[in-house]
């Protein structure tokens, strides 16, 4: 069991870092101009060596326990990542349980239309091709969703990016590190981790400088001897001020 004192933590690191992007807000669905090799995250790197054992022991435990364990519950976190491009986290739930509430949309094109118009998510256009998508391809083919074993989890996920339309290398990552969230060697660079390793331009980064600011995480997390989407998720609660997860996951728990 963790004790109170093991709980605590330095939040100075992540106050300031929810004031600057406050500030300065990253423009999603832009591209960043020009290419900058990414370099080493003080921030990241103190952030965990203040991060107690107890929380990374309990964190690690809980997302441990949501990894897939069949094809269903990899399809269910495939549509929750697709509900959270460019939205808020109540709306990202919101619309999951809609969706998960009834599946008829799987079959039927003009049933999804209408759940996605009526769920409050938005982006209908982009959502609806990219479920529908999801849909058809578990449908021919769910294995092609998992990582083989002739494939590192880095060339799992560049495979699929693009796989379903409207996620890009971000939201890709998201889909596979819900499923996998103790197996997979990935994190998923929102605009919160974006701003904490300290990417200060107008926009979401290319492809490369997204693979290289994510090689920065997993070297620093490999130093730590921490699960990178894990820490990934920690940092995720504390920027929203919670201590766990569960006010949002628990809609992948059922």
């Amino acid at each position: 069991m963790t004790t109170k004192k093991e709980e605590q933590l330095d939040l100075s690191l992540i106050e300031k870092h929810i004031e600057i992007a406050k500030a300065n807000p990253l423009k999603s669905g832009t591209k960043s101009k020009g290419y900058r090799k990414p370099t080493a995250s003080p921030s990241l790197d103190k952030f965990l060596s203040k991060l107690s054992k107890g929380a990374i022991k309990t964190n690690t435990e809980y997302w441990d326990s949501l990894t897939i364990k069949n094809d269903f519950e990899y399809f269910q976190r495939w549509v929750f990542a697709i509900c959270s491009v460019h939205t808020t986290w109540e709306s990202n739930v919101k619309g999951y349980n809609i969706l998960m509430s009834d599946l008829s949309w799987t079959i039927s094109k003009d049933r999804l239309t209408e759940i996605i118009k009526t769920s409050g998510l938005g982006m209908f256009h982009r959502r609806i091709k990219g479920l529908w998508q999801l849909a058809e391809g578990f449908r021919n083919d769910p294995k092609e969703f998992y990582k083989s074993d002739l494939e590192t989890w880095e060339e799992a996920r560049n495979r699929l990016v693009g796989r379903i339309y409207g996620l890009g290398y971000a939201k890709t990552t998201f889909a596979i590190t819900l499923s996998f969230p103790t197996q997979a060697k990935l994190v998923c660079l929102d605009v919160h981790i974006l701003r904490f390793m300290g990417y200060d331009r107008d926009g979401t980064p290319s492809g490369k400088f997204y693979l290289d600011m994510e090689q920065v995480w997993l070297k620093i997390c490999r130093k730590h001897n921490v699960n990178p989407a894990v820490v990934r998720e920690i940092y995720w609660d504390r920027v929203q001020n919670k201590r766990s997860p569960r006010y949002w996951s628990y809609c992948l728990e059922q």
